[in-house]
Protein backbone atom coordinates (compact mmCIF):
# COMPACT_ATOMS: atom_id res chain seq x y z
CA UNK A 1 0.00 0.00 0.00
CA UNK A 2 1.07 3.17 -0.91
CA UNK A 3 1.79 6.24 2.07
CA UNK A 4 -0.84 8.57 -0.16
CA UNK A 5 -3.27 5.70 0.02
CA UNK A 6 -6.41 6.39 1.90
CA UNK A 7 -9.19 4.82 3.12
CA UNK A 8 -11.62 5.19 0.31
CA UNK A 9 -8.90 4.66 -2.96
CA UNK A 10 -8.50 1.15 -0.85
CA UNK A 11 -12.18 0.59 -0.81
CA UNK A 12 -12.87 1.23 -4.49
CA UNK A 13 -10.11 -1.22 -4.73
CA UNK A 14 -11.82 -3.55 -2.24
CA UNK A 15 -15.18 -3.33 -4.09
CA UNK A 16 -13.79 -4.36 -6.90
CA UNK A 17 -12.47 -7.56 -6.03
CA UNK A 18 -15.43 -8.10 -3.47
CA UNK A 19 -18.40 -6.68 -5.60
CA UNK A 20 -21.08 -7.55 -2.92
CA UNK A 21 -18.76 -6.83 0.24
CA UNK A 22 -19.23 -4.09 2.53
CA UNK A 23 -20.69 -0.71 1.55
CA UNK A 24 -18.37 2.58 2.56
CA UNK A 25 -19.33 2.80 6.00
CA UNK A 26 -19.31 -0.28 7.13
CA UNK A 27 -15.66 -0.27 6.24
CA UNK A 28 -14.66 2.56 7.49
CA UNK A 29 -16.22 1.54 10.95
CA UNK A 30 -14.52 -2.21 10.56
CA UNK A 31 -11.24 -0.15 9.79
CA UNK A 32 -11.68 2.40 13.07
CA UNK A 33 -12.80 -1.09 15.20
CA UNK A 34 -9.54 -3.33 13.82
CA UNK A 35 -7.26 0.57 14.93
CA UNK A 36 -8.84 0.41 18.20
CA UNK A 37 -8.46 -3.17 19.14
CA UNK A 38 -4.95 -3.92 17.63
CA UNK A 39 -3.50 -0.44 18.77
CA UNK A 40 -5.79 1.58 20.98
CA UNK A 41 -6.29 4.57 18.63
CA UNK A 42 -8.10 5.16 15.32
CA UNK A 43 -5.08 7.15 14.21
CA UNK A 44 -2.93 6.35 11.68
CA UNK A 45 0.19 8.75 12.77
CA UNK A 46 0.89 6.69 15.91
CA UNK A 47 4.83 6.07 16.68
CA UNK A 48 6.24 3.00 16.88
CA UNK A 49 6.41 3.13 20.51
CA UNK A 50 2.82 3.02 20.91
CA UNK A 51 2.19 -0.26 20.45
CA UNK A 52 -0.01 -2.27 23.44
CA UNK A 53 2.40 -4.26 25.06
CA UNK A 54 5.28 -3.76 22.85
CA UNK A 55 8.14 -1.95 25.17
CA UNK A 56 8.63 -1.38 28.55
CA UNK A 57 11.25 1.88 29.25
CA UNK A 58 13.14 1.91 32.39
CA UNK A 59 15.41 4.87 33.70
CA UNK A 60 16.67 6.48 36.53
CA UNK A 61 15.24 9.68 37.97
CA UNK A 62 17.72 12.39 37.73
CA UNK A 63 16.82 14.29 40.13
CA UNK A 64 18.22 12.52 43.49
CA UNK A 65 16.10 13.87 46.54
CA UNK A 66 16.98 14.34 50.14
CA UNK A 67 14.64 12.12 51.73
CA UNK A 68 15.60 9.43 54.13
CA UNK A 69 16.27 10.77 57.69
CA UNK A 70 19.39 9.50 59.77
CA UNK A 71 18.22 9.52 63.18
CA UNK A 72 21.48 8.95 64.69
CA UNK A 73 22.89 13.04 62.86
CA UNK A 74 19.77 13.96 62.14
CA UNK A 75 20.75 14.43 58.35
CA UNK A 76 18.69 13.79 55.57
CA UNK A 77 20.84 11.31 52.75
CA UNK A 78 19.71 11.30 49.08
CA UNK A 79 18.29 8.47 47.25
CA UNK A 80 17.54 7.27 44.20
CA UNK A 81 14.46 6.62 42.17
CA UNK A 82 13.97 3.33 40.02
CA UNK A 83 11.24 3.92 37.08
CA UNK A 84 9.45 2.33 34.07
CA UNK A 85 6.37 3.19 32.46
CA UNK A 86 4.87 0.90 29.48
CA UNK A 87 4.92 2.57 26.14
CA UNK A 88 1.28 2.28 25.50
CA UNK A 89 -0.72 2.66 28.65
CA UNK A 90 2.34 4.94 30.17
CA UNK A 91 1.69 2.80 33.53
CA UNK A 92 4.52 3.77 35.73
CA UNK A 93 6.54 1.77 38.07
CA UNK A 94 8.54 3.35 41.11
CA UNK A 95 10.98 1.98 43.33
CA UNK A 96 13.58 3.76 45.87
CA UNK A 97 17.31 2.70 46.34
CA UNK A 98 20.37 3.66 48.00
CA UNK A 99 22.05 3.59 45.11
CA UNK A 100 21.87 3.09 41.40
CA UNK A 101 24.49 -0.22 41.16
CA UNK A 102 23.48 -3.16 39.08
CA UNK A 103 22.23 -4.99 41.79
CA UNK A 104 19.43 -3.02 42.23
CA UNK A 105 19.30 -2.13 38.70
CA UNK A 106 18.44 -5.60 38.02
CA UNK A 107 16.05 -5.88 40.97
CA UNK A 108 13.82 -2.72 39.89
CA UNK A 109 13.42 -4.37 36.91
CA UNK A 110 12.67 -8.18 38.05
CA UNK A 111 9.92 -5.95 40.57
CA UNK A 112 8.62 -3.94 37.90
CA UNK A 113 7.98 -7.03 35.51
CA UNK A 114 6.10 -8.33 38.87
CA UNK A 115 4.22 -5.60 39.50
CA UNK A 116 2.68 -5.63 35.96
CA UNK A 117 2.30 -9.33 36.21
CA UNK A 118 3.20 -9.91 32.52
CA UNK A 119 6.42 -9.71 30.17
CA UNK A 120 6.26 -7.25 26.81
CA UNK A 121 8.42 -7.93 24.12
CA UNK A 122 10.88 -5.54 24.62
CA UNK A 123 12.82 -4.05 27.60
CA UNK A 124 14.29 -0.45 27.03
CA UNK A 125 16.56 0.36 29.56
CA UNK A 126 18.51 3.92 28.88
CA UNK A 127 21.84 3.93 27.62
CA UNK A 128 23.55 3.34 31.24
CA UNK A 129 26.72 1.81 32.07
CA UNK A 130 24.57 -0.73 34.94
CA UNK A 131 22.83 -2.61 31.75
CA UNK A 132 25.24 -2.08 28.67
CA UNK A 133 28.95 -2.59 28.46
CA UNK A 134 29.10 -1.46 24.76
CA UNK A 135 26.73 -0.04 22.61
CA UNK A 136 27.48 1.15 19.07
CA UNK A 137 26.30 1.27 16.10
CA UNK A 138 27.57 -1.66 15.48
CA UNK A 139 27.14 -3.68 18.63
CA UNK A 140 25.48 -3.97 21.45
CA UNK A 141 27.39 -5.71 24.65
CA UNK A 142 25.46 -6.49 27.55
CA UNK A 143 26.02 -6.71 30.97
CA UNK A 144 25.99 -10.78 32.33
CA UNK A 145 23.48 -10.58 34.81
CA UNK A 146 21.41 -8.62 32.20
CA UNK A 147 21.70 -10.53 29.46
CA UNK A 148 20.73 -13.76 31.47
CA UNK A 149 17.36 -11.47 32.62
CA UNK A 150 16.94 -11.21 28.60
CA UNK A 151 17.14 -15.40 28.30
CA UNK A 152 15.08 -16.11 31.80
CA UNK A 153 11.84 -13.79 30.68
CA UNK A 154 12.50 -14.24 26.98
CA UNK A 155 12.78 -11.00 25.59
CA UNK A 156 14.78 -8.75 24.05
CA UNK A 157 16.88 -5.76 25.48
CA UNK A 158 16.34 -2.81 22.98
CA UNK A 159 18.63 -0.06 24.14
CA UNK A 160 17.69 3.56 22.52
CA UNK A 161 20.66 4.74 19.99
CA UNK A 162 23.63 6.36 22.01
CA UNK A 163 23.38 9.71 22.10
CA UNK A 164 20.31 10.52 20.36
CA UNK A 165 17.97 11.60 23.27
CA UNK A 166 14.97 11.75 21.19
CA UNK A 167 15.06 7.83 21.12
CA UNK A 168 13.48 7.49 24.21
CA UNK A 169 10.98 10.14 24.62
CA UNK A 170 8.44 8.15 26.38
CA UNK A 171 10.44 7.21 29.60
CA UNK A 172 12.15 10.55 30.13
CA UNK A 173 8.76 12.62 30.00
CA UNK A 174 7.34 10.11 32.65
CA UNK A 175 10.75 11.09 34.71
CA UNK A 176 10.16 14.48 34.48
CA UNK A 177 6.45 13.83 35.56
CA UNK A 178 7.52 11.89 38.71
CA UNK A 179 10.22 14.51 39.47
CA UNK A 180 7.37 16.49 40.15
CA UNK A 181 4.23 14.24 41.29
CA UNK A 182 6.28 12.00 43.11
CA UNK A 183 9.35 13.54 44.55
CA UNK A 184 7.26 16.38 45.50
CA UNK A 185 4.43 14.89 47.30
CA UNK A 186 7.17 12.73 49.37
CA UNK A 187 8.62 15.91 50.61
CA UNK A 188 5.44 16.41 52.34
CA UNK A 189 6.94 13.59 55.15
CA UNK A 190 9.63 11.99 56.95
CA UNK A 191 11.25 9.07 56.17
CA UNK A 192 13.61 6.79 58.72
CA UNK A 193 13.82 3.89 56.58
CA UNK A 194 14.05 2.49 52.72
CA UNK A 195 10.76 0.86 53.73
CA UNK A 196 8.45 3.30 54.70
CA UNK A 197 9.59 5.53 51.80
CA UNK A 198 8.85 2.42 49.32
CA UNK A 199 5.57 2.32 51.51
CA UNK A 200 4.85 6.37 50.38
CA UNK A 201 6.21 5.54 46.92
CA UNK A 202 3.32 2.59 46.31
CA UNK A 203 0.78 4.52 47.34
CA UNK A 204 1.59 7.70 45.75
CA UNK A 205 1.86 5.57 42.90
CA UNK A 206 -0.56 3.66 42.33
CA UNK A 207 -3.08 6.91 42.78
CA UNK A 208 -1.10 8.36 39.58
CA UNK A 209 -1.82 5.23 37.66
CA UNK A 210 -5.84 5.26 38.91
CA UNK A 211 -5.86 9.05 37.79
CA UNK A 212 -8.09 10.09 34.80
CA UNK A 213 -6.23 11.47 31.97
CA UNK A 214 -6.52 15.05 31.26
CA UNK A 215 -7.83 14.35 27.83
CA UNK A 216 -11.39 13.47 27.82
CA UNK A 217 -11.00 11.84 24.45
CA UNK A 218 -7.64 10.29 25.45
CA UNK A 219 -8.83 6.05 24.75
CA UNK A 220 -6.81 4.78 27.29
CA UNK A 221 -8.80 6.61 30.24
CA UNK A 222 -6.22 6.05 32.54
CA UNK A 223 -2.84 4.69 33.02
CA UNK A 224 -4.49 1.54 34.75
CA UNK A 225 -7.18 1.08 32.38
CA UNK A 226 -4.99 1.45 29.40
CA UNK A 227 -3.28 -1.21 30.87
CA UNK A 228 -5.73 -3.49 31.26
CA UNK A 229 -7.65 -3.11 28.15
CA UNK A 230 -4.49 -2.92 25.75
CA UNK A 231 -1.25 -3.56 26.70
CA UNK A 232 -1.36 -6.67 29.02
CA UNK A 233 -3.54 -8.67 26.61
CA UNK A 234 -0.25 -8.22 24.48
CA UNK A 235 2.15 -8.92 26.98
CA UNK A 236 3.66 -12.40 28.08
CA UNK A 237 3.50 -14.38 31.17
CA UNK A 238 5.59 -14.87 33.41
CA UNK A 239 7.69 -17.33 34.06
CA UNK A 240 6.74 -19.85 36.49
CA UNK A 241 9.91 -19.39 38.34
CA UNK A 242 11.28 -16.22 39.96
CA UNK A 243 14.77 -14.47 38.77
CA UNK A 244 18.02 -14.97 40.94
CA UNK A 245 20.78 -12.28 40.53
CA UNK A 246 23.95 -13.99 40.50
CA UNK A 247 27.26 -13.10 41.32
CA UNK A 248 29.44 -12.99 38.55
CA UNK A 249 33.54 -13.21 39.21
CA UNK A 250 35.81 -13.65 36.48
CA UNK A 251 39.26 -15.43 37.30
CA UNK A 252 42.57 -15.05 34.99
CA UNK A 253 43.32 -19.07 33.84
CA UNK A 254 47.14 -19.34 33.93
CA UNK A 255 49.01 -22.41 31.91
CA UNK A 256 52.21 -23.50 33.38
CA UNK A 257 53.81 -25.90 30.82
CA UNK A 258 57.39 -27.82 31.59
Amino acid sequence: MGKHADLSFLWIDYKKEHPNGYQLAQFYKLYRDFMVDTYGTSKTSMPVERIPGEKMYIDWVGDQPELLLDTTTGELRKVHIFTTTLGFSSLVYAEIFPDEKLPHFITGTVHALSYYGAVPKYLVPDNLRTAVTRHSKDELVLQSAFSDLETFYDTIILPPPPRKPKGKPTVENHVRFLETHLVEELKKDTYTSLEALNAAVKKIVADINQRPFQKKSDIRKSRMNGFEKYDKPRMNQLPGESYTLCDYKYFLLQYIYG
